[in-house]
C-alpha cells in the first residue's frame, strides 16, 4: 500500500479544520470593512442593545425573540455596538461548517463534503449573512446541527439522539418561523423511515418554543 505524506495525511484528518480556519481568517481581514447595510440588522442591534439595559421575558413579539436574547446577552458581557454583533454572526456562520461537514460526510462522502463545505464558506451570500445581526446564520446553525443529529439517529438506530436533535430545532425555531415548516418536514421523514419512537421524540422535543408561544399568547 502506498504511503501517505504527513502533511497530505494532516490535510485528511484536519480538512474542516482547516477550512473554518481559512473563513475565520477571511473573515476577520475583511472585518474592517464589513458594514451593517439591512434596516431589519440595524433595528436588531438597538433592540437588543435596550434589552441589554433591563433585561425582560418577550410575552409578546412581531418576530421570534431568542436573536433578541443572544445579541442582548453579548451586550451584558461586552457593551460594543458595532463590533459585538458582527463578532457573534461570525463566530456562528464558522462553526456551522463542522456539523454540516459531518452530516454531508456521513450521508454522501468525504470528497465530497470537502466539496459542499468550501461551497457553502465561500458562498457570496454566506459570506454576506456572516457580517450582518440577522437571525438567519444562528437559525441555520441550530438547523444544520438538528439535521447532522437526525443523521446520526438514522445511522446508528439509537434513540437517545433524537432528543438533542429535537432542542436544536426549538431552539431554531426561536430564531426564525421558517424553521417550524422544517419541524414537521423532518419529522415526515422520520416517520416515512418507519422510526416511530425516534419521531415521537423528536416531535415533543422540538416543539418546546410552540408551546411556550401558545402560553404566551393566552397570558397576553
Amino acid at each position: 500500500m502506498k504511503k501517505v505524506s504527513h502533511p497530505v495525511e494532516f490535510v485528511i484528518r484536519y480538512d474542516v479544520f482547516l477550512v473554518a480556519a481559512v473563513l475565520l481568517l477571511v473573515r476577520l481581514l475583511l472585518l474592517n470593512w464589513s458594514d451593517e447595510t439591512d434596516a431589519d440588522g440595524v433595528s436588531r442591534v438597538f433592540t437588543s442593545w435596550n434589552w441589554a439595559k433591563d433585561p425582560y421575558w418577550f410575552k409578546t413579539s412581531v418576530w421570534a425573540p431568542f436573536h433578541y436574547y443572544l445579541t442582548g446577552a453579548g451586550f451584558l458581557v461586552w457593551k460594543d455596538i458595532i463590533l459585538l454583533p458582527k463578532f457573534i454572526h461570525l463566530s456562528f456562520s464558522v462553526l456551522l461548517l463542522f456539523p454540516f461537514y459531518y452530516f454531508t460526510r456521513r450521508e454522501f462522502n468525504r470528497p465530497g463534503a470537502v466539496f459542499a463545505t468550501v461551497f457553502l464558506a465561500f458562498s457570496p451570500l454566506f459570506l454576506r449573512l456572516g457580517f450582518l445581526s440577522l437571525a438567519e446564520i444562528p437559525s441555520l446553525f441550530f438547523v444544520v446541527l438538528a439535521m447532522n443529529l437526525l443523521s446520526k439517529a438514522n445511522q446508528t438506530a439509537k434513540l437517545h439522539w433524537y432528543l438533542p436533535a429535537g432542542f436544536s430545532m426549538t431552539v431554531a425555531a426561536g430564531f426564525r418561523y421558517e424553521t417550524w415548516l422544517l419541524i414537521l418536514l423532518f419529522s415526515f421523514i422520520i416517520f416515512l423511515n418507519r422510526r416511530f419512537s425516534g419521531g415521537l421524540l423528536f416531535m415533543m422535543t422540538s416543539l418546546g418554543y410552540h408551546l411556550l408561544c401558545i402560553k404566551k399568547c393566552y397570558l397576553s
